[in-house]
Parts: C-alpha cells; sequence; structure tokens
C-alpha cells in the first residue's frame, strides 16, 4: 500500500493509519491504550510514596491558600497561583486535607504527563518510541519525586509538556482553532 505524506502527523497509510519507522501500521486507538495505561501505572505505582506533610516552604504556602486565600498574607506567595490552590480548594471540598488536595493534583499531573509523553513518542517513534519513553518517564526520579510533593512542579511539567505537543502540530489546525489556537505551521 502506497504511503503518502501528511504535514500535520508525518507518513500515514491511505487508511490514515500512523507508521512506524519500520513502516508498521499503529493502530491509534492501541497507542492511545498504551498511553492510558502507561499513565495509570505511574501513578499507581507512585501513589504509596506520597509525602502525608509538606516538605518544602512553597507547600505550606499552597496549604495556607488552600484554607484562606490571600496574596497579601502570603497565602499563598506572590504570583498566587490562582489557578492550583482554587482547583486544591476544589478537592478540598471534597473532603481531602488541603495538601492531600495538593498532592493528587501532583499524582494525576504526574500521571497525565506519563501518558502524553507515551501517546507522542508513540506517534513519533512507533512501538518502541512509546515503550521506552513510557519506561523513562515512569521511572525517572525527578518525575517521581515531582509527582509525589504538594508542589507546582508535576502540574507544571504536564502543561509544559501539553504546550510542546500543541506547538508541533500535534493536533490537526483545524482542531486546534476550535479551541482558539494557533500552532505554527
Amino acid at each position: 500500500m502506497a504511503e503518502v505524506e501528511n504535514e500535520v502527523s508525518g507518513p500515514q497509510h491511505r487508511a490514515g493509519r500512523e507508521l512506524s519507522p519500520e513502516g508498521v501500521p499503529l493502530a491509534p486507538g492501541r497507542l492511545l491504550l498504551a498511553a492510558g495505561i502507561a499513565g495509570l501505572a505511574a501513578v499507581a505505582l507512585r501513589a504509596p510514596f506520597a509525602t502525608r506533610l509538606p516538605l518544602s516552604w512553597d507547600s505550606v504556602q499552597y496549604v495556607l491558600g488552600v484554607r484562606h486565600y490571600d496574596i497579601t498574607l502570603h497565602q499563598p506567595h506572590p504570583p498566587g497561583y490562582f489557578l492550583y490552590v482554587h482547583t486544591a480548594k476544589l478537592l478540598h471540598g471534597l473532603g481531602l486535607s488541603p495538601y492531600a488536595a495538593l498532592v493528587v493534583m501532583s499524582l494525576l499531573a504526574g500521571g497525565l504527563t506519563v501518558a502524553l509523553l507515551t501517546w507522542w513518542s508513540g506517534r513519533l517513534a512507533g512501538r518502541c518510541g512509546a515503550v521506552v519513553a513510557a519506561l523513562l518517564a515512569i521511572f525517572s526520579p525527578l518525575a517521581w519525586v515531582y509527582a509525589t510533593h504538594g508542589d507546582t512542579y508535576a502540574v507544571s511539567g504536564f502543561f509544559s509538556l501539553l504546550t510542546g505537543y500543541l506547538c508541533c502540530g500535534g493536533c490537526s489546525l483545524t482542531r486546534a482553532r476550535r479551541f482558539g489556537l494557533r500552532p505554527w505551521r
């Protein structure tokens, strides 16, 4: 079957399925399933190691901000991390302690980072690239530490990866424009 070049996602079969470097088509559903499993594995492996108490001054400030948001009192410290603290407030309203809400957000962001990195690597480098990226992301010591602490680093890491994915044409231009995004091309 002949290959066609697609300016957004690279070489494809006429059926629209992505190709691995060896030319074997990758089923998008299988790649999505693999990314989801990798993300869930990251959360499941890291959850038992989640911290129970704030380990840094910033974490204490976020906890105070969840309880009472006031930047003038440095609860949390400027610039205030409005969305981060108020998302934690929503989780706190569901019965989690303020710090547990922050840790849950970090765990989920760490899992989403692994899933997105696996998905993107699978699209770029095929099945082998997805497996290698998933294993490196799941067992990276730095990613592991940040996903188990109540700081902003895991969340900012996920949004940085998502921004890079969108800027590199990770989604179709029409879908990006529907959300008001304009990836360069």
